[in-house]
This record gives C-alpha cells, sequence and structure tokens, in this order.
C-alpha cells in the first residue's frame, strides 16, 4: 500500500522458503492445468466433424464421418503434449525469474561492496562531537591553549578525549592508512582552524572525498529553540562561505546531536538551507533525558519511535508549512558505540530495553556487540539498513573500527545476512531513500495518532532562562547587523561609500556571532569559567561592533544627504512600513519650539509613519498630535491611559499593575494584580528547573517592602513610570526595578523588570487572567507553533511546561483571544493556572540534579522587557501577519538620527532621485502582505548578487516582491537560504513572483551595481 501508516511486516525469508514458494506456484500451476485437459476432452469429444459445415440452416446436410475412439484418444493426447509443451516453458520461466529476483528484504542498491545474498546493512559513522566551547575555552578545544582548565583531555594522545587538533590528525592518519575508513566532521570552526594551523595535516584530512564527509558544515552544532532565525541560518552560511574557499562539498546534511530538545518547525529552515537530512540524540523520553514529562495522554517521542509496529527510527520530520526533511533519531546517544571494544559491557538487545534505559546483556566481544545493535535497531529501522554512531565528545576515531566491521563479515555474514560499513551519516541517509524511500511514516508535531506524532520538545526548558545576558545581546546583535547589511545595500547602490571595507567588517561580525547559536553558549549550559570568561565577552563585544556598523551606516547616509531645514533620518529595518514612536539623540542645537517631548535622559522623541526596509527624512518638527494620554495619581496608584486600555500600577500592588482595562469592552483583563514577583527556591540546574524531575522546586516567601515610585516622563507622546521594591532573602537585600511605559498608538503596555536572582532561585513574572487559557499560540526562530499548556511533576505551586517562544505568546479561549505578551529576548514563557508566566531571572549553581551537565550560576543584574497586549482587535491566527507586525514593531523599532545642516559632501543627483527636497524616501524591496523580508543582504559567496529573504507566514499565498528601480537587475533566481541557485524565475519591471507554498523564500538577484 502507499498508506505509510499502515506498517509493514518484517520478515527473513529463507531458501527453503522461497522453494517451497515456486513448487507451491508450480502444484497451482499443474491444477490449473488438469481442468484445461478435462475441457479440452470435453469440446473435442463435442466438436462436429473435421471439414463440415456449421451452419444454422438445417435443410444442409451435414457430412457424415465415422471417427474412432483411437483417432479421438490421439486427438487428446495431442491437445495435451501441446499443453504441457506451454506448461512446461512457463514453469521454466518462472523458476529462472524467482531464481534471479533477490530475496525478499534482500537489498537493491548501487553499491557493489554490499554482497547480493544481503538482507540488511549496518553502517558505523564515525565522528568526534565537538562543543565549541562548554567545560574549556574555544581554543583550549582546538590545541590546549590556553592550558586546561579543568583537567578534561587526557594527557595520553592515543586515549580520549582530545583537542581537535589531535583529533584530525588521527583522521587523516586513518583515512589514508584504511580504504575501508570513513570520517564525518560536523564543526567548521575546527575544521577551519585545522586549515590555518596545520595546512599539510589539512591536506592529508581531504585528500579523498569519498572518504571524508561534511555532515553538519556550521560553525557550530546550533541550538535550534533559542537562536534568532536568521542567525540559525547564518551559523551554516559562514560554514558554507568556509567550504566554498577551501574547495569542499557540503553532504546537504544536518548533524544536530546534543541539542536539549528541537524547535517543531525546525524541517521549516532545514529545507530552506537545501538540507536533505537531520540526525539527532536528545528527544523527549531518551535514556539521556531524566526524567520525562509528556504532554497528557500521549506517549514520549521515545516510546512512539521505539514501536516495532507504529515506530521507526527513521522518518520524514514535517512542520507546520509543509516543509518536510529526512530525520534519523540517534537513539542510545549519539556515541552509542564508542564501547564497541569493550568486554564485559552491557548492551541494549531489544527496543523494549531501549525504551526502558535498562540494558541487560553482557557483552564479549566486538561481534557479540554489533549483534545486540541489530538486535535492538534492527526491528526500528524501517528500511534493510541500520545506523550506529560512533563520536562522543572530543572522542578519538576507533583506529580498529575497519578490522572490526572486516571481522564481522568474515565470521558472521553468512549466519545473519547482515553485512557492516563503515560509512558515514549522509551515506546511510542517501541509502536509505534508495532502498525504501516510501516505507518511513511521515511526523509532526501535532500529529494525531502514534504513526504520525513527533513531539520534539520539551526535553529541559531550565536553559531557556539561564544566563539571560547571553540571550540578551545574541539577539540584539542580530537585529542590528541585519540592520547593518540592509544599509549597506542602500549605501552600495546610493554610491554614497565604497562598503568592501565594511561588508567584511558585518560578515567578520557574523563569523562571531554565529557561534553563540551553539548548544552551550546561547543555552547558558557552560562553565562559570567559559560563560565569564569567553562568552560574555564575546557576545559583548559583538553586540557592540554590530550597534557600531549600523550607526556608521546611518551616519554615512546622513552626510550624504542635504537637507535645508532640521530634519531626521529615519531607517526602518522592517519588511512592512510601521506607525511608531523613535527616539534620537539631541545637539542641543535645535529651536525648543520644536520640541514636543524630551525622553527622561534627554533625547527627543519623534511619533511617525515610516517606509519599510529603508529610510525617509522628515521634518524634525512634530506635527501637532491629538492627545490621547492621560494620567492620575492618589499618592498610591498612578492610572495610565491610551486609547486602548487603562492600566492601575500601585505602590501597595508592589509596583504590579492592579487592573488593566481594555477600552474596547471596558473589562479588566485582570484576575488580581499582574506582573507580580515569584520566588522559587530551584534545586535544578543551568538546564532543568528543580520541577523537572526530583531535584526540589518550591515557594519562597520573602521579605517585601514597596520603595517609591515616580512618573519620570510625562506625555504627550509617552508615558514613563519607574518604581522599586525590596526583596530580602537569607539577610540580603535585592532590589528589583519596574518600569512601565505606555505610548500612544500602542495596544500594550511596555515593561522592563531589572534586578538579579539570588543564589539558588528562580524568579517568575505572573499575569492572572480573568479569562482562562485553552491554548498558547508563540512564534518560533522563523515561524509560528501553538501548544496546550500541561503541568507535570509534584510541585503545587508552580510546574508548567516551559516554552521557547519567540516574539510573541497569545493566550486563547476557545478561538478569541485573552491576552499577548511580546518579548525582545528571553524566550521562557507559558500558560499555567490561567496566567501567562514568564522568567525574570534565574541563578541555580546546583549541579547535581541526576548529575545532568556541567555547573553554573548567574549573580548578574539582568534587564528584561516584554510588553502586556489587550485582547481586543488581536487575531489568534499569526498567518494573517498582525502579532509579527505588533511584534516585531515592539522589538525591532526605527533608528532616528539627527541630520546635520551642512553636508560636508552631499549627493547632488539625490534629491532628483528620491522626489523632494524636505521628504526623502527609500525602499529597497517590498512585498505583499502578509509576507515581509526580514533579510537583505550583498551576496556572501557571489558579491555581484543580492539575496532577499521573505517570511510568508500563511505558506500560501503567492508572492510578489519588488525590487527598487534605482536596482540594476540583470536576471533573478529561486535559491535556498544558503545562497545556492535553485532555479531561474522570470522578472518584469524589477518584480518577481514565486510561489513556494512554504514559510521562508529566498529570491536572489545578479545586479550591475
Amino acid at each position: 500500500t502507499t498508506d505509510h501508516r499502515i506498517p509493514r511486516k518484517k520478515e527473513v525469508i529463507s531458501f527453503r522458503e522461497i522453494n517451497r514458494r515456486i513448487l507451491y506456484s508450480i502444484r497451482s500451476m499443474l491444477r490449473i492445468h488438469l481442468f484445461c485437459i478435462c475441457i479440452v476432452v470435453i469440446i473435442v469429444t463435442l466438436l462436429p466433424p473435421v471439414n463440415s459445415i456449421v451452419t444454422t440452416d438445417h435443410r444442409i446436410p451435414r457430412k457424415k464421418e465415422v471417427i474412432s475412439f483411437r483417432e479421438i484418444n490421439r486427438r487428446i493426447l495431442y491437445s495435451i503434449r501441446s499443453m504441457l509443451r506451454i506448461h512446461l516453458f512457463c514453469i521454466c520461466i518462472v523458476v529462472i525469474i524467482v531464481t534471479l529476483l533477490p530475496p525478499v528484504n534482500s537489498i537493491v542498491t548501487t553499491d557493489h561492496r554490499i554482497p547480493s545474498s544481503a538482507e540488511r546493512v549496518i553502517v558505523f559513522g564515525q565522528n568526534s562531537h565537538l562543543d565549541w566551547d562548554w567545560l574549556n575555552w574555544f581554543g583550549t578545544n582546538v590545541n590546549l591553549h590556553p592550558r586546561d582548565h579543568v583537567g578534561y583531555f587526557n594527557y595520553n594522545p592515543n586515549r580520549s578525549p582530545q583537542p581537535t587538533d589531535t583529533i584530525f590528525e588521527k583522521a587523516a592518519d586513518l583515512l589514508a592508512n584504511y580504504e575501508n575508513y570513513s570520517y564525518a566532521i560536523c564543526e567548521m570552526s575546527f575544521l577551519e582552524k585545522f586549515y590555518l594551523d596545520k595546512p599539510s595535516d589539512y591536506n592529508k584530512l581531504v585528500n579523498d572525498l569519498k572518504k571524508l564527509s561534511i555532515v553538519g558544515g556550521g560553525m557550530v552544532s546550533p541550538d535550534s529553540l533559542l537562536p534568532h532565525g536568521e542567525t540559525f541560518i547564518r551559523n551554516y552560511l559562514v560554514g558554507m562561505k568556509f567550504l566554498d574557499a577551501v574547495g569542499l562539498p557540503w553532504s546537504k546534511k544536518v548533524w544536530l546531536p546534543d541539542d536539549f530538545g528541537h524547535d517543531s518547525q525546525l524541517p521549516s529552515m532545514l529545507e530552506s538551507m537545501g538540507a536533505e537530512g537531520v540526525s539527532f540524540a536528545r528527544i523527549p523520553g531518551a535514556c539521556n533525558q531524566g526524567t520525562n514529562h509528556n504532554f497528557p495522554g500521549t506517549l514520549s517521542a521515545s516510546d512512539i519511535l521505539l514501536d516495532e509496529h507504529t515506530g521507526g527510527l527513521d522518518f520524514i520530520w514535517k512542520s507546520q508549512d509543509g516543509s518536510e526533511i529526512f530525520s534519523h533519531w540517534m537513539v542510545g546517544h549519539y556515541c552509542a558505540a564508542d564501547n564497541i571494544n569493550c568486554e564485559f559491557c552491557y548492551e541494549y538487545t531489544t527496543p523494549q530495553e531501549l525504551k526502558r534505559c535498562n540494558p541487560t546483556h553482557v557483552v564479549r566481544s566486538t561481534n557479540d556487540h554489533i549483534q545486540q545493535y541489530i538486535n535492538s535497531r534492527g526491528p526500528v529501522s524501517p528500511s534493510p539498513y541500520i545506523f550506529i554512531p560512533i563520536g562522543c565528545d572530543f572522542s578519538l576515531p576507533v583506529p580498529e573500527l575497519p578490522n572490526i566491521v572486516e571481522k564481522w563479515n568474515k565470521e558472521q555474514f553468512e549466519n545473519t545476512k547482515v553485512f557492516a560499513l563503515v560509512e558515514n551519516f549522509d551515506y546511510y541517509v542517501d541509502r536509505v531513500k534508495e532502498s525504501q524511500p516510501n516505507n518511513m511514516y511521515t511526523r509532526e508535531f501535532h500529529g494525531t495518532s502514534n504513526t504520525n506524532m513527533f513531539r520534539s520538545s520539551p526535553y529541559w526548558t531550565g536553559y531557556y532562562a539561564s544566563r539571560m545576558a547571553l540571550k540578551i545581546l545574541h539577539h540584539q546583535a542580530t537585529r542590528d547587523l541585519l540592520a547593518a547589511e540592509i544599509l549597506s545595500v542602500i549605501n552600495h547602490r546610493l554610491s554614497f561609500m565604497d562598503t568592501k571595507d565594511i561588508d567584511s567588517l558585518i560578515e567578520s561580525a557574523w563569523s562571531k556571532l554565529t557561534v553563540s547559536t551553539h548548544h552551550d553558549y546561547i543555552t547558558g549550559t557552560a562553565t562559570d569559567y567559559v560563560y565569564e570568561g569567553e562568552q560574555l565577552p564575546l557576545s559583548t563585544e559583538v553586540a557592540q561592533i554590530s550597534e557600531s556598523l549600523k550607526m556608521d551606516l546611518m551616519g554615512n547616509l546622513s552626510l550624504s544627504i542635504e537637507v535645508k531645514e532640521p530634519s531626521l533620518l529615519v531607517f526602518n529595518q522592517l519588511g512592512f512600513p510601521i506607525t511608531s514612536l523613535i527616539e534620537y539623540e539631541d545637539d542641543d542645537k535645535l529651536d525648543p519650539k520644536d520640541i514636543y517631548q524630551l525622553s527622561e535622559e534627554g533625547n527627543r522623541l519623534y511619533y511617525g509613519s515610516f517606509p519599510s526596509l529603508g529610510f525617509s527624512i522628515v521634518p524634525v518638527k512634530q506635527e501637532k498630535i491629538v492627545k490621547e494620554l492621560s494620567h492620575t495619581f492618589d499618592g498610591d496608584c498612578y492610572i495610565l491611559q491610551n486609547h486602548y486600555f487603562k492600566a492601575t500600577i500601585c505602590k501597595s500592588t508592589l509596583w504590579g499593575i492592579r487592573d488593566f482595562v481594555d477600552l474596547s469592552t471596558n473589562k479588566d483583563i485582570l484576575q488580581s494584580t499582574g506582573n507580580i514577583l515569584k520566588f522559587f527556591s530551584d534545586y535544578g540546574n543551568i538546564y532543568r528547573f528543580g520541577y523537572e524531575g526530583p531535584c526540589g522546586f518550591s515557594d519562597i516567601d520573602p521579605q517585601i517592602q514597596p520603595l517609591d515610585g515616580e512618573l519620570v516622563e510625562n506625555g504627550p507622546m509617552r508615558y514613563k513610570l519607574r518604581g522599586q521594591v525590596k526583596y530580602t532573602l537569607a539577610n540580603r537585600d535585592y532590589i528589583y526595578t519596574f518600569e512601565y511605559k505606555v505610548v500612544i498608538g500602542e495596544p500594550f503596555i511596555r515593561i522592563k523588570v531589572t534586578g538579579s536572582a539570588p543564589r539558588g532561585t528562580t524568579v517568575m513574572t505572573e499575569f492572572p487572567m480573568t479569562t482562562s487559557v485553552s491554548k498558547i499560540v508563540h512564534g518560533t526562530p522563523y515561524h509560528y507553533d501553538y501548544k496546550i499548556p500541561f503541568e507535570f511533576g509534584i510541585n503545587e505551586s508552580f510546574n508548567a511546561s516551559m516554552e521557547a517562544t519567540h516574539n510573541f505568546i497569545i493566550g486563547v479561549n476557545g478561538e478569541k483571544p485573552v491576552g499577548a505578551i511580546y518579548h525582545r529576548n528571553v524566550p521562557a514563557w507559558t500558560s499555567s493556572k490561567g496566567k501567562f508566566v514568564g522568567v525574570i531571572g534565574r541563578n541555580t549553581p546546583g549541579g547535581g540534579c541526576e548529575n545532568k551537565g556541567a555547573d553554573g550560576s548567574d549573580s548578574g543584574v539582568h534587564s528584561i522587557e516584554y510588553a502586556f497586549r489587550v485582547p481586543s482587535g488581536l487575531s489568534t491566527d499569526p498567518s494573517k501577519g498582525q502579532v509579527f507586525i505588533e511584534s516585531l514593531a515592539y522589538n525591532t523599532p526605527p533608528t532616528g538620527m539627527l541630520m546635520p545642516l551642512e553636508s560636508p559632501n552631499p549627493n547632488k543627483a539625490l534629491s532628483g532621485l528620491m522626489g523632494g527636497q524636505n521628504l526623502y524616501k527609500f525602499v529597497v524591496a517590498e512585498t505583499n502582505a502578509p509576507s515581509f523580508i526580514t533579510s537583505m543582504k550583498i551576496g556572501s559567496l557571489e558579491k555581484d548578487s543580492m539575496f532577499a529573504r521573505v517570511y510568508n507566514p500563511s505558506g500560501k499565498n503567492a508572492i510578489g516582491l519588488q525590487l527598487n528601480p534605482l536596482f540594476n537587475v540583470k536576471s533573478a533566481f529561486l535559491s535556498t537560504s544558503l545562497e545556492k541557485e535553485i532555479s531561474a524565475i522570470p522578472i518584469s519591471n524589477n518584480t518577481v513572483h514565486i510561489a513556494t507554498g512554504k514559510a521562508i523564500s529566498t529570491v536572489g538577484f545578479n545586479i550591475k551595481f
């Protein structure tokens, strides 16, 4: 059947069974033959004599001919002999066909190394998992410079673990010495260092590209839940630039062995990159997770995939937009066969033992190891191929592996019909597709049965909020670099400057930023030594560089355009027009009469509408604004109001929001005070909350003293209220600052909370809603998803599963909105017991929680920014685009800069090009709603190309993309997000139309600058 939900029975058929089936076929044919003989006898007996006339005219006499019984017998025997000849011929044809055909479940392959009698192939994939940093700094992991801080690496260079220079040298020797050896490398940051530091050894390593594979291809092995979606892609684009420079091919396979759960919409990003397969080890329910928390009424992903009838380690993973990727789960972890030389070790013998995490068999030889891999993985491998990964953290390649495989093939192949090979994951994917491309289930996060479900998270969730500075700096730098790229395109086209040098600085900044996607970097799961000594300084540096690049390019724009009156340059990097409040620095030379409102810091505020993906120049003098804001203060409570809501914020309620009235319905959407902090004693660690396991998680009741507050900005465009609360725990005071902003034209109140988490605690904020939340809809790194909130564990006050939300989280009751949270950086939000809940601080150094991972703390002061939105006018369907426009306008506002009245080097031709002396506007490109451009850049691989990344939240509507007429476009093409051409597309009047049916599309333009 072509219905992949129906399981196929797995069976191995012996030659005796084949012979039995042949004899059965012959007997069946003989029965048919005997029946035919009887029919012939009857017909011959009843037929008229030969040469008589067959007619309906009875007047015509029939020729009288007497036929003897001997003649009748002769004719019958002649007919029988003729039929027997035909029958024997048919039997011979059947025997020949059955003999030549491979046995049932034998392998049809183009790999001539595999014997024709093989019924299965076990593939050993050799690599080494390389953390960019985790226990040591990156340089230590490369070549022990600086020295090993924690005594992690083995002093014996022939014993694991070893730094990467040693690993690659050993791999190069093995590839050169063994014809049947293969090796794969995932992390290009380490290969690039090897290329630069040891060129001769590098050349030896890459000498035979039939045996060396790039499986992964990013600079690091990234996390897929926390990074900005664009930076996740850029990690691979930076890696692709290195591969292109040195002439190495990418296998189009992605290796994510150590991620602590996976983005439910990951196939969207991977398919956009042109990837053809992905492999991972850590999924919910896997043995290395510890305590598992499933959605009620469902099995864990591990239990589902290990079912012998409805499971399968290989499957097609599908995201909501229809993107698909071949996926393989490395059951038993990514170093399942590292102990293949071990005697008297335990191995799993069945899928059931893998489910129970209980290996029972004591192996005594390498052949015994291999047999148990076959026994435990074979029943849940849907094709004839079985994949066994080798390669723990910084492990040396196994030198005996070719001999181990050869020994198995000599001693066990004839008995088992299982052939063993040393090959890489890309080989495995290609062979599985070649052999049984339809014999796998298609699975998605919201599948409705065990044959189509794959819930890729949650695995651990505490790290969503660990080391918050890393997450804040990562997202801030990403937004600024995306802005710098667009500004570079503008400067390049309008000939304001030669951008080659600044383009190289932008690419250098991306190279530094992309390593923060590493699954032990942005996650905050490294040791204090690594976090404080390498990660935090590097992230701070990249954020500063990125902001400087953006502002320098804006400054160049402002100096190149001549204006006759005080004017403001406003740059909007978002792919849609917005109306927004911006803040810019004043040079104290403006007429005080033009000042409409100053910020608390003395900067000027300007409110206006700005075009998409470009800049506009507007007069500084603000047009009159209809009064919208109002406030009152009764000595305790401030009531702040705009057109959409009325918020009551009181000192007596610890500067929380006592009431939040949706003015469209005149209803308070809060059941009780919102944005109140709750402290928990958290005995988890930097990976997990204490309630995720038997580690401990309980309420803390600190001493609380609200301090005074002040309205520090008084309109007319923005109110800003600030108050402080002192919390005392263990005789130590912790001051938290609460800041609220109410802006004209915004249906949400902006919030910033600043403070530090006491040691051993997690600090959360809560918004108890009047209407219960039955479902949450939230952003993912490059799409969106919905979840049904669920609780687990034994802690009664809080035990909800956190989600890695991006940009927004909408609470839904039925199909109606309850409210929403928009946020900038820290994704740990959920809904629990009718409340929105988010993490404000985490400092959990406990490393003993089921002995999972490294130890780390965070006593730093962090500012967490988010917004609370009323439900009126809010769509719960992200495919319409509204929630993306609002949330991105919140976290990525336009940038304003005051322009000089006397430009030293104005572009005289620009005024005519842009249409007007006092109102300039330049839009790089635009698309039809709800799609919008998320990235516009000069090509990383081809500098005479320009690439636009388009996000289509619906995934259905055709996209029309129009480039500014000032760009001289020679041709256009559909591209992968890694800038590899897929197909040419027609272009007319600088406009292209595409209909990929997917959320992420990339269009390339060949430009004559």
